[in-house]
């Protein structure tokens, strides 16, 4: 059992989301209070939800980007060699081709 900081309730701590999965811990709020409060903020202010939202798609597309880029050009293909990752894709097509990219 645990006690929500914010509500003041003892709930089960499968109710409290994780905060760091290596270290055990749990969030201090509840997962029905963070619900409330998300709620909260976007009824009075969409705008800059909206917007924190946004940036937040953003930054994650230029991590994957970036990972990408990273992972093909710190190698070569395996089956073939290749290192210009202008032409690298992540398979070949080994045997007959099934299906085409439009």
């Amino acid at each position: 059992m645990r006690r929500c900081i914010r509500c003041e309730d003892w709930k089960d701590e499968s109710e409290f989301n994780i905060r760091d999965s290596q270290k055990g811990y749990l969030q201090s709020v509840c997962i029905s209070c963070q619900q409330k409060d998300s709620r909260d903020r976007y009824a009075n202010d969409p705008e800059y939800v909206k917007e924190r939202n946004r940036l937040a798609r953003q930054k994650g597309k230029d991590r994957a980007r970036q990972f990408v880029y990273e992972y093909l050009s710190s190698g070569s293909c395996i089956d073939c060699g290749e290192t210009d990752i202008a032409v690298l894709t992540f398979d070949h097509v080994r045997g007959k081709k099934r299906f085409g990219i439009f």
